[in-house]
């Protein structure tokens, strides 16, 4: 249970940093100190490590991370297409 425990850590620590860059952005946008770039590279990092996110979570499901009732492999799809 540690493990999962640590992967469960791990993503919502993922998750809050990928908020934190986000809000960021959209601050330095309104303050007009933004470039371009800083919006594709927060949210190619977004995406790749939900995607990651995913991945994991569905292993850690098992079995039951590939059925429809746990919403786990769509995401994962929607993800990665």
């Amino acid at each position: 249970t540690q493990l999962y425990q640590k992967k469960l850590a791990d993503m919502q620590t993922e998750i809050a940093l990928g908020l934190q860059g986000s809000l960021r952005v959209g601050r330095l946008m309104d303050e007009g100190k933004m470039a371009p770039e800083m919006i594709s590279i927060v949210k190619r990092n977004n995406c790749g490590k939900a995607l990651d996110i995913a991945r994991q979570a569905r292993d850690m499901h098992g079995g039951n991370g590939i059925q429809i009732e746990f919403h786990v492999m769509r995401h994962a799809q929607n993800l990665e297409t």
